[in-house]
């Protein structure tokens, strides 16, 4: 799945669900030294895999919402949501912002109240994640 699919993925999943603050992934993990080559690894994440399976997407809104373990692609993708909505992804590429908007716009649509909580999570202004939202 593509960096900016996943990273949206996130996002929408991420939509809060009334959870605690979000973390990079785990206590554990280095600071992401260089963004545009860890987004890298999203580059071919197949987003639209994860958006028409609810137990992928399940998955993934969770670890993003921080109410069950993350599995290793989706750790990975939270790691990213904290920079991508504070500053509006500037270090990604235009395969991973369309898959990012993808991502967004079907969490936002059809799964409302997991992009709510997201947004309180990782933008509680809800100025950043809207970006993607609109062409």
């Amino acid at each position: 799945m593509n960096s900016s699919i996943a990273l949206a993925l996130f996002c929408l999943l991420s939509m809060h669900f009334g959870c605690p603050t979000a973390k990079p992934a785990t206590d554990n993990d280095e600071e992401i030294k260089d963004v545009k080559e860890y987004l890298k690894r999203f580059d071919n994440l197949d987003v639209d895999q994860i958006l028409s399976s609810d137990r992928l997407l399940d998955s993934h809104i969770k670890c993003y919402l921080n109410t069950a373990p993350c599995i290793p692609i989706a750790r990975d993708l939270k790691r990213a949501l904290p920079i991508v909505a504070s500053n509006g992804c500037k270090d990604c590429n235009d395969i991973q912002i369309k898959n990012i908007k993808k991502a967004l716009a079907y969490v936002k649509t059809k799964r409302a109240p997991e992009w709510t909580q997201m947004v309180a999570l990782y933008d509680p202004t809800g100025t950043n994640l809207s970006k993607f939202l609109t062409d």
